[in-house]
């Protein structure tokens, strides 16, 4: 049922990880006011946490609000700009099609494919470069899941978790923690 709302409430109704309908398309940035809240059942399925959904404002005569904090990872002022603004490319940023073709064919190796000569991975089992995870705390991905995959590629793996984070966080948080991790484990890398 639609109901009125600030931009802000807008956007971030749709992002903030307790309405987010996709768990991985979330980031933490603060809470919805003048909302009757609901749990979203079918988010909490998906691997949501305290997942909601509103069903309208609590007064109708005010519109829907948002209600930052300051304590959260991310943003949400600067998360908009930097996401919904016509200027930005952030989804094209975080979503890059390049490297997902290139991670699907490094994967299981590239002879006798049509990325043989543009991406050369013959050895993948025996490549030993280094990998870097950063996981969110309250996010998608774990330590665990990228050790798995070091363990299947013999990489040298280095983690990381940015804690109270929701999967976006990582890419858009108020800190510098993740710039500052990435910054140290490319230290040795580049010479």
């Amino acid at each position: 049922m639609p109901f009125p709302a600030t931009n802000m409430a807008a956007a971030m109704t749709q992002l903030d990880q307790r309405y987010a309908l996709i768990p991985f398309m979330a980031i933490k940035t603060g809470q919805a006011t003048n909302a009757t809240e609901a749990t979203n059942l079918p988010t909490l399925a998906l691997g949501g946490r305290d997942s909601h959904w509103i069903a309208g404002a609590k007064d109708p005569r005010q519109p829907v609000g948002w209600q930052a904090d300051p304590a959260a990872p991310t943003d949400a002022a600067d998360f908009v700009r930097r996401y919904i603004t016509p200027l930005s490319d952030y989804a094209e940023w975080y979503f890059p099609q390049r490297l997902t073709l290139d991670l699907a064919a490094a994967r299981t190796g590239t002879r006798g494919t049509p990325f043989e000569k543009t991406l050369p991975v013959w050895h993948m089992n025996t490549l030993k470069l280094p990998v870097l995870g950063i996981a969110a705390e309250q996010g998608v991905t774990t330590e665990a899941q990228y050790r798995t995959f070091a363990a299947g590629t013999q990489a040298q793996l280095t983690t990381f978790t940015l804690n109270g984070a929701a999967h976006l966080d990582i890419v858009s948080a108020r800190g510098d923690q993740v710039a500052r991790w990435i910054g140290a484990w490319m230290r040795p890398l580049v010479k």
